[in-house]
């Protein structure tokens, strides 16, 4: 008989049991991955498990009650909420009802809101048409309504100037000319602050000598044109400004008030169970004296 030390372990023995320890290595850290889960999931459920803020202890007839009042979101279920038995002060508490009432509340201020728009005239009544007699308004902070427009607040003011260039003409006469002669007309003139300059000129007589039988004019009258390039500011439109008032809300409190209530577990009575055991009992001796009798009887008839 071989000694322990000088039992042989064969290569494919010794591979079954590298696997087989590899094997239990592995379910050992599986196992250890689905308890830090399983706790994991257990800390979350409980974690998510409201609190009560308040507590209300009471009576309804002979039994006693206990009422938890929990608040929640709106966007929250009550199913949250534990409704499961529990005992209290050695007394069995069972659920018996759920009462839900709203909680929401509202925060109301008078808002004021100015809007300005572009327009091409300044006329009120044209201005007073494009603005809306209401209109609904949201806050950054989060209030909402309707504005109604304060037409009294109106205000118009040009929203800018420009210049702008466009071609002048002036036409002047020049009489009592000794000649027809260019020189004696100005080649330019001035008008609004803009130079203008000669373009064309016509002559026309205005007094003649007879010489030698013949009319000759001795004055002349000059018809001149001069144009030039002029310079005249205009309006950018208009901006139009009124305020627009009213009240708006903000719902401040969201909320669901869940009332849950608990009733006592009427202890059993043992003394009453005692008893129809008892009666139970004496019920099934005497039935089952009664048949064996019926048996006997049976017997002794021979049948």
């Amino acid at each position: 008989m071989k000694s322990c030390d000088e039992i042989t372990v064969t290569p494919k023995q010794n591979q079954i049991m590298k696997e087989l320890n590899l094997q239990m290595t592995r379910l050992r850290k599986t196992a250890a991955c689905i308890l830090a889960l399983l706790s994991i999931a257990v800390s979350v459920s409980a974690a998510n498990v409201p609190e009560p803020i308040e507590v209300i202890k009471g009576q309804h007839g002979e039994l006693k009650t206990i009422q938890k009042v929990y608040v929640l979101p709106k966007t929250e279920n009550s199913d949250v909420i534990p409704v499961e038995e529990f005992t209290e002060d050695k007394t069995k508490y069972a659920f018996s009802e759920l009462l839900s009432e709203d909680s929401t509340e509202e925060d109301k201020r008078e808002h004021t809101e100015k809007i300005s728009i572009h327009t091409n005239t300044s006329n009120t009544q044209t201005v007073i048409s494009k603005f809306e007699p209401l209109m609904e308004i949201s806050t950054e902070d989060g209030y909402t309504g309707f504005l109604e427009c304060d037409y009294s607040t109106l205000t118009v003011v040009a929203a800018g100037y420009g210049k702008q260039s466009y071609t002048m003409t002036e036409s002047r006469s020049y009489p009592n000319l000794m000649d027809a002669d260019t020189s004696l007309v100005p080649k330019t003139i001035n008008k609004d602050g803009a130079t203008l300059n000669l373009t064309n000129i016509s002559w026309q007589s205005a007094a003649s000598d007879n010489i030698d039988g013949h009319d000759l004019a001795v004055r002349y009258t000059a018809h001149a044109t001069y144009s030039g390039t002029g310079t005249k500011t205009y309006t950018k439109g208009y901006t139009a400004t009124a305020e627009y008032k009213g009240e708006v809300t903000k719902v401040v409190n969201d909320t669901v008030t869940y009332t849950v209530v608990f009733t006592e577990v009427p202890e059993e009575n043992h003394f009453l169970s005692y008893w129809w055991a008892y009666l139970l009992g004496l019920l099934g001796l005497g039935g089952g004296g009664y048949g064996a009798y019926r048996l006997i009887r049976k017997r002794r008839k021979g049948y």
